[in-house]
């Protein structure tokens, strides 16, 4: 870097300080040449960054390292203004590179940046499957590892992954961490929502040494006492409060929506759509939805009121959340990517020859599934875009639905089948038929993999054998209504139905659509929700633990 160091001093004097300490004048500046400024223990190419970032010019980043390289150059200087800027950094890299999520987590921790520490603890949250079964849980810290696990939002099927993880953590990340520190940690997992069978077996056999395998247990022992009084009364109201209260048994803050406090009572609507609301997604403290008035509205769940509308410019007929990114999917097969951040739009492209009906994120790789029966596989190019990585094909008709765990992924076909890929290779797993009619929704249960068909029945599929465990039957025939999609609600699932013309004013309510309330455990039908006289139910989205929201005709109904 050269420069005339003593113009340079004059433009300036906080310059003149930054310069001061750190640079060393040329022998040769005191005969009218220009002077070199050498570098003493600073990085010149972080330095050349870190200036730019000062005079309020934008820079890109190529990875983590660099972003900790330019925070040290600037803590060097003592020019702390630029560790604002360096937010900005962070979350443009978390959308090039979501997997990124838990190092950048680590960094703004460093950094001392709490607000986008706390932002990111959100989005690892939201993504806590594909963290907790991948090595991004090993790069965890203590305190991230302790939030993680304590959090509310976690559901029944996630508790047995938290428990997997916390033991893989402490097995081979844990050697220095003392054993009232490693209580502490295994005191935030939740020991009742573990499956009964899942807490019976020998997991713990061999994993974790004596003294912390022995504590895991005096929890699983309490946690089956408290089933067994559960048995035995028929209710959790009766809890006895000194189990739940000690040693980390307290519930979360809800099994569930409170279902029965629902019935026959429709949910609250929420109007501003024109058209029919096709999709829902939950985006931190928001509610997206996404309608054929070519719109997308942004829903405070707190408030139920919507805060912001802005217009994709197609009919939306699918939607998908990474972080602060918002792919979008229409009905011509156009797909698009918003910055929700800006409510800007990032990409815009014809994806597929017919309608996108399904979006879901799997890991960094966003996947969409069509009615011109493919699946096709879009990952994060050199420049910033999505690209084509690979297309998934076997469906004889429309691909309508897609679900995601582990490294797999499940597609739902208007052929009535439902089929298992490796998305990474594109193979095909297996096939799972059985079902007579338009498969219209899947979901996951921890391995439990949940199916609901226009045949008028949910099926369990064993990961084992991929055979159907069980089904039954939703809808009483001859009422005019169809199953049209399917939701997990901590340990129950919950359906959708279509709606019927009423016949008149009298009688509507029967008539209208439902939701229809089942065990995850045994598929037995617990509650049978009422809803309004009109319209079907089109998506369904868990928010928190004591809310669900609908697509209902033009409107979004909550319950709970």
């Amino acid at each position: 870097m050269e420069a005339n160091t003593y113009e340079l001093c004059l433009i300036s004097p906080v310059i003149r300080a930054m310069i001061c300490g750190a640079f060393k004048e040329s022998k040769n500046f005191n005969q009218g040449a220009k002077a070199t400024l050498e570098l003493h223990n600073v990085n010149p190419a972080a330095f050349e960054m870190m200036s730019s970032l000062w005079m309020g010019k934008k820079i890109k980043v190529s990875d983590i390292w660099q972003i900790v390289e330019i925070a040290e150059v600037a803590d060097q200087f003592g020019v702390c203004s630029v560790l604002e800027h360096l937010e900005s950094l962070v979350l443009q890299l978390l959308r090039e590179s979501p997997s990124s999520c838990v190092d950048l987590l680590n960094v703004s921790h460093v950094l001392g940046l709490q607000n986008l520490e706390q932002r990111l603890m959100v989005h690892a949250m939201e993504h806590f499957e594909y963290i907790t079964q991948t090595d991004l849980i090993l790069k965890m810290s203590e305190d991230h590892l302790c939030t993680l696990l304590q959090s509310d939002n976690l559901v029944v099927g996630q508790e047995e992954l938290a428990f997997k993880a916390l033991c893989r953590w402490l097995k081979e990340c844990g050697a220095e961490t003392g054993y009232e520190r490693r209580k502490e940690l295994i005191s935030k997992l939740r020991y009742m929502h573990l499956h009964q069978d899942f807490r019976m077996n020998q997991f713990l056999e061999g994993v974790l040494e004596d003294h912390t395998t022995m504590l895991m247990r005096k929890f699983l022992d309490e946690a089956s006492a408290l089933h067994t009084w559960i048995n035995t009364h028929g209710t959790a109201d009766g809890f006895p409060r000194q189990l739940i209260d000690e040693d980390g048994l307290r519930p979360r803050s809800s099994f569930g929506v409170e279902w029965s406090g629902a019935t026959k009572k429709p949910g609250k609507e929420l109007d501003g759509h024109s058209k029919r609301v096709t999709a829902l997604v939950v985006w931190g403290r928001y509610v997206l939805s996404g309608s054929s008035d070519h719109t997308v509205r942004v829903w405070d769940k707190a408030a139920l009121a919507c805060e912001h509308t802005f217009s994709v410019g197609f009919s939306v007929s699918s939607l998908a959340v990474f972080g602060d990114v918002l792919a979008v999917g229409g009905f011509q097969g156009e797909m698009a990517v918003w910055d929700l951040t800006q409510y800007t739009k990032q990409q815009e492209w014809k994806a597929h020859v017919s309608g996108v009906t399904s979006l879901i994120f799997h890991g960094t790789s966003l996947l969409s599934g069509s009615y011109d029966r493919s699946i096709k596989v879009w990952a994060v190019g050199i420049d910033g875009q999505y690209e084509e990585e690979r297309t998934m094909a076997g469906h004889t008709e429309g691909v309508t639905c897609l679900a995601s765990w582990g490294g797999r992924v499940a597609s739902g076909s208007r052929d009535g089948t439902v089929r298992v890929w490796d998305p990474a290779s594109g193979a095909a797993i297996a096939t799972l038929e059985g079902h007579n009619g338009v498969v219209k929704g899947l979901a996951v249960r921890g391995k439990q993999l949940f199916s609901v068909a226009e045949d008028d029945t949910v099926r369990e599929w064993s990961p084992e054998t991929w055979c159907a465990a069980d089904s039954v039957k939703i809808c009483e025939g001859g009422s005019g209504r169809l199953p049209s999609c399917l939701l997990m609600d901590g340990a129950r699932v919950v359906v959708g139905t279509t709606g019927c013309e009423p016949a008149g004013e009298a009688g509507a309510n029967e008539r209208g659509h439902e939701l229809r309330v089942l065990s995850a455990a045994t598929l037995g039908q617990e509650q049978v929700v009422a809803g309004s006289p009109y319209g079907h139910v089109w998506a369904l989205v868990k928010v928190g633990n004591t809310q669900v929201w609908g697509a209902v005709g033009d409107k979004v109904v909550v319950w709970g």
